[in-house]
C-alpha cells in the first residue's frame, strides 16, 4: 500500500482553486485532503456542500448547530 505522503506527492502541481474538488481543474485544501483519502481507498463525503450555497455560511451554520448551551459550567468543563 502506498503511503499518504506518496499519494500527496502525486498531486503536486495541481492548481489551487477556491472550493475546488476536482484535481483535473484544481482543488482547495479540503479538496486536496478528500482526494488523497479517496485515492487511498477511504469512502468520503464532502462535509461542506458547494452546490448553490455559500460554503462559508453552510459551514458556520453546521458548526454552530453542533454546539450545546452550557447552563451551569463548572471548572474543567469544555465550553
Amino acid at each position: 500500500m502506498r503511503s499518504t505522503v506518496d499519494t500527496f506527492d502525486d498531486l503536486l502541481g495541481v492548481p489551487y482553486v477556491h472550493l475546488g474538488r476536482d484535481p483535473r481543474t484544481g482543488v482547495d485544501c479540503l479538496g486536496l485532503v478528500l482526494e488523497v483519502q479517496r485515492r487511498m481507498g477511504f469512502k468520503v463525503a464532502d462535509p461542506v456542500p458547494t452546490y448553490g450555497v455559500d460554503p462559508g455560511r453552510a459551514f458556520a451554520e453546521n458548526w454552530a448547530a453542533s454546539w450545546k448551551q452550557a447552563d451551569s459550567p463548572e471548572v474543567g468543563d469544555a465550553v
